[in-house]
């Protein structure tokens, strides 16, 4: 793949085209046939989007953390084919969410959207792209991480819940029990596995002393 074929642009919502034949959401859009509407893909990107752990974060949870921070963190990615046409690769979702937004009459401008545009990709690179992205895709944090990470917000920099849940997506009731488990972890739980490793740390030296 040309590097050099490959931008940054700000693009304008209403000129991307969603791409009905992506197949995360492939067997949501089959039964439409040919004629896919946006109300169709919006349906289709939902469900496929249903379990958190398979497909991202949910579209409502989504939409949330899009509106609390004034866009998109990530850009999406679009392919330039040589008629011109962008077609959305990746960020589907995102892309439909700054279309509704915009006619909605949402506050912020969701008129351009951060995208990395390719230049007439093929079918093989375009799949290349699918596939890193939703089979390999970025490293999830460990549950202890993001306890800890969460923690930190509401306990030590005092965020409400409402702004917590608005930036990372999710459920309140699943991020306050892993607050609850992380303090548990550390208040209960870690001085004896302290202790344990002292003790572990001084019967070493004591073998290591016996055998010098």
């Amino acid at each position: 793949m040309d590097k050099s074929a490959v931008k940054y642009e700000m693009v304008p919502i209403d000129r991307l085209e969603l791409d009905v034949k992506n197949p995360r959401i492939a067997q949501w859009v089959e039964m439409y046939g040919d004629d896919v509407s946006e109300d169709a893909m919006k349906l289709a990107l939902q469900r496929g989007g249903s379990d958190d752990k398979v497909a991202g974060p949910s579209y409502r949870s989504l939409q949330e953390s899009i509106k609390t921070n004034g866009g998109v963190i990530y850009p999406i990615i679009a392919n330039r084919e040589p008629n011109g046409r962008l077609l959305v690769i990746e960020g589907n979702t995102r892309a439909l969410i700054y279309r509704e937004f915009k006619r909605a009459g949402v506050d912020g401008n969701w008129d351009l959207i951060p995208t990395i545009v390719y230049e007439n990709m093929s079918e093989d690179q375009i799949d290349a792209i699918r596939l890193q992205a939703h089979l390999v895709g970025a490293r999830d944090w460990d549950p202890y991480s993001k306890a800890k990470y969460l923690d930190m917000l509401r306990n030590k920099l005092h965020l409400p819940w409402a702004q917590v849940v608005d930036y990372g997506g999710g459920n309140q009731r699943e991020l306050e029990r892993l607050v609850a488990a992380y303090n548990d972890m550390e208040n209960y739980y870690r001085p004896v596995l302290e202790v344990t490793k002292t003790s572990t740390i001084r019967a070493l030296v004591v073998l290591w002393s016996c055998r010098i």
